[in-house]
Formats: C-alpha cells, structure tokens, sequence
C-alpha cells in the first residue's frame, strides 16, 4: 500500500513540486491534508490520526521537504547534465525567483566539483572491448573458502596468467564525509591517490581508481599490464557499458581512454581478487585510498544519479527531524516514543498487525466508535 502511494501521490506531486517553492500556505495545509489521507488509508489509521504523526510513522517525508528537494534535484540535474543551457544559472541570473532562493540557502550542502556530462564523440561498440576477468580458477564462491585458500588461489592466478605483466593494484575508500581511489605498482614503487570532489559509492571510487589506473598507463611506454581490483561491480561495470547504468558517464571516459591506450600498442588486462586475503598489492592499495582521507587537493568525478539521490535523501532526513523538533509539526505521543526518528514499521506482519501497532504508538487504538461499542464510552 505504502509503495502505491508512493507511485501516485508522490509521484504527481514531483511532476510539479519544483514551482511550489513560493505556494501559499493554504495549499501547503491542502496538500499535507491528502497526504495524510492517503497514508491513513495505507496503514489503516482512523481520520482523528494527526497529520505530523501519520507522516512520520509511515516514513515519509513532509509536503514542505518535498517542495525543496525536488527544486533541488531539478537544479542538480541541470549543472551536471545541461551545462550548455542556461538553466545552470538560473540563481544568478534570476536571484529574486523563488526556485533561486531554495538553490542559494541550500547551495552548501550540494556536491561540487564534478565533471560535468559529456557524450563520447566515439559510439561505444566503435572502441576496443576491455578484456574484463571476474573469476579465478578454484574459487565459486568466496564465502564458502578460508581466507588462506583465496589468497593461495589468486597468488596462483596471478603466477599463472599474469607472470609477464605488469601488476597494477587499484582500491576505492568511502566514508561519511569523503571517498577516495588508490592505484598502486609494487614493482615500480608507484603510489597515486585520488581524493574525489563529492562523497560517492564504493563502485564509484572503484571506478575512479581504474580510470587513475589507465590514465598512468596511457603516459607509459607500450607494455603489458594487468590491473587487478577487488570491486565486481566496477568491472561489470566495464564488461557492460552498453548498459545504461549509474555510472555510465565515468565508464564512458574510462572506456574511451582504454581505447586510446590500445591503440598506442598497450596491451591491458582486467581481472577480479578476492580483497582482504593477505595478497601485499591489494593491502597497499587498500591502505593508501584509506590514507587519501587526509588530502586536499581534489580529483573531478562525474556525478552520478546514485551520488545526488544519497545528498537529497541526507538533506530531506535532516530537514524532516529540524521540523520533527518543533512544535508546529509534532505528535507529542509519537515523539516521546521516536524522538530521533528511528523507529521502523516491522517487516513481515499481517495488515491487521500492522495497524494494531501503528495504531497502539499513535494512540489512537480505542476510536470513539470502539470506546462506544466495547461501552468505554457514553456514546459515539
């Protein structure tokens, strides 16, 4: 119930949400009205239930945080995909509009930095196809193997295929507040570290370490490499990049300087290694993107859809728990149960269950009508 309401009251209200920035309150009150309505229907709530709760409980988000995120979302969409248009400057150039302000109060908690969308003058089935490996002879599944079984599998893989390449090691390192990529050649004593402009997913910063990777290859002489990553769905990635994907812009590049870099008589393997088995490249790539937390200087990525879907998400939750706070949209019951927001509906449990409990944490059980019909109640 609760994903049907998604797909048509937050869906029709997104369609026009961007242009709300400067409603009048009466249509705000009018649309947190059927909001409530419609999440009293999925949780099976009487009509007495109040707004505030009913929102909060079913986790959704306020009409208000909607309205700013979504103006948001329209205004990150147009600087990383419609730099040629003058959408991206619609803040400075029209600072009194109502969409400007909402970019402008917000403009601190955007990511930065990024590249911004490009098309490959090459079609992709044009470029050379990455010869990618995500198997290695002896291992089906890792979690079925001891840590010292991965690692004397993939030292003899690599003793085996890889012999007479070079070793490249590439890692990625995400946290809260940054992501970073490492490339690393024992060999060579080569360590390059990639602190990335905005915080991203780990196949992103496993992405950004490949690209590191091939970029230093393309200003070597002509060799044989052979690029070793612990991150499947970063060579998946590259083995189906005619697959419309999240990251698709940063494979694109990837894909296009692998091309050049064959075309230069560089010869470039791809090839999959169980991470934290005790292989020495893996631990000093894994060490040196942990150790790029520190750096300062940054390293532009493209913005992928994921990346700006995890900074709205981050916003509307911080937004939501500020109103939480206030008086003006507060369930006083529900909050001293959830002050910090952390309750969760229970997976699992019949309809009927479901909205017993929601029933029981907004106290709003025993309706007039039952008060009434169990003769709790006078009357109705």
């Amino acid at each position: 119930m609760l994903q049907l309401h998604q797909a048509l009251f937050i869906g029709l209200l997104r369609y026009s949400s961007p242009v709300l920035s400067k409603t009048c309150m009466s249509n705000i009150r009018a649309l947190q009205s059927v909001q409530a309505q419609s999440l009293r229907v999925c949780l099976g709530l009487p009509r007495s239930t109040s707004t505030a709760g009913t929102v909060i409980l079913a986790r959704d988000y306020p009409v208000t945080t909607y309205i700013t995120t979504d103006a948001l979302r329209a205004h990150i969409r147009h600087t990383s995909r419609m730099v040629s248009s003058h959408l991206p400057y619609l803040p400075e150039k029209r600072p009194q509009a109502s969409f400007s302000n909402v970019v402008s109060s917000h403009r601190a908690l955007l990511p930065s930095g990024f590249t911004p969308s490009a098309r490959s003058p090459s079609a992709l089935w044009c470029l050379h196809q990455p010869e990618v490996r995500l198997s290695i002879p002896g291992i089906r599944k890792k979690k079925n193997l001891s840590t010292l079984a991965l690692k004397q599998a993939a030292l003899d893989c690599l003793h085996t295929f890889y012999a007479d390449r070079i070793h490249v090691y590439t890692d990625g390192s995400t946290t809260q507040t940054s992501s970073t990529g490492a490339t690393v050649i024992p060999s060579r004593h080569i360590h390059l570290t990639y602190k990335l402009c905005h915080v991203s997913t780990s196949t992103g910063s496993e992405l950004a370490a490949l690209r590191g990777a091939v970029n230093h290859i393309k200003e070597q002489p002509a060799n044989r490499w052979a690029v070793f990553c612990d991150s499947k769905a970063a060579l998946q990635c590259l083995s189906s990049a005619l697959r419309r994907g999240s990251y698709e812009q940063l494979v694109w590049e990837i894909r296009e300087m692998l091309h050049n870099v064959t075309e230069q008589g560089h010869d470039v393997v791809f090839q999959w290694l169980p991470s934290h088995c005790g292989i020495s490249g893996n631990d000093l790539a894994d060490e040196a993107a942990r150790e790029a937390h520190g750096e300062t200087s940054l390293v532009s990525i493209p913005l992928s859809r994921i990346d700006a879907a995890r900074y709205l998400s981050k916003l509307a939750q911080n937004m939501t728990l500020q109103m939480w706070r206030t008086s003006q949209f507060t369930d006083q019951r529900l909050y001293s149960l959830d002050p910090s927001l952390r309750l969760r509906l229970l997976p699992g449990l019949s309809r009927e269950e479901d909205t017993v409990l929601c029933r029981l944490r907004l106290g709003v059980a025993f309706t007039n009508a039952y008060s009434f019909k169990i003769e709790m109640a006078d009357d109705a």
